[in-house]
């Protein structure tokens, strides 16, 4: 949702949502009501709208819409929202990973640790291989020629590769300290290889 929170800014200049909780850096003083951000009052940290804001923005409901269907229809009813995806993923990083290449890589720097002091990314990293709750379901609904173990590990090998290249070249190429990648590509001056 705030990735579609910042393509909403990108695309119209603006994204809004209802404010239910803000500790201290709410422009409504936290409070309940409607808060909009444009680009130039974008919020620090992963959410546009700020770190500690608690919000329900377009972007969620944008992504809600189109999820929450996809639950209710059977695996292979949506296999051509899977290949979508798949292949939008393969593009994307091929897209960051030649920004990379064109930014320019120095490995030499010492600004990203193999395994640093701060831990709270590990939860998001395991949350990249949660797709083991959907085996069950996907062992029913595959081809009876389809073996099992080669298609999880293949999969899973690929995925590995694909998070650690991307990792690898993108922390090779910007400093670290320049947060999301998604906030410094779209304010980099790298041009945009698909875009």
């Amino acid at each position: 949702a705030q990735t579609m929170d910042e393509a909403l800014i990108e695309l119209f200049g603006k994204s809004c949502a209802v404010q239910i909780y803000n500790n201290e850096t709410a422009s409504i003083g936290g409070k309940f009501g409607l808060d909009c951000i444009s680009e130039a009052s974008e919020g620090s940290g992963e959410s546009p709208f700020g770190p500690k804001a608690y919000v329900v923005s377009i972007g969620y409901a944008v992504v809600l819409v189109v999820a929450l269907p996809l639950g209710y229809w059977n695996l292979d009813d949506n296999i051509w929202v899977q290949n979508f995806a798949f292949c939008g993923l393969c593009f994307i990083v091929c897209e960051w990973c030649i920004q990379a290449l064109v930014h320019g890589i120095d490995f030499d720097k010492n600004d990203v640790p193999v395994a640093g002091s701060d831990q709270s990314q590990i939860g998001t990293v395991l949350f990249n291989y949660a797709f083991v709750t959907t085996v069950p379901s996907w062992v029913n609904e595959k081809k009876v020629g389809v073996p099992i173990n080669k298609s999880i590990w293949g999969s899973s090998f690929l995925g590995t590769m694909m998070f650690l290249f991307t990792g690898l070249l993108c922390a090779g190429a910007w400093d670290s300290s320049s947060g999301n990648l998604l906030s410094l590509l779209t304010k980099s001056s790298t041009p945009g290889v698909g875009t």
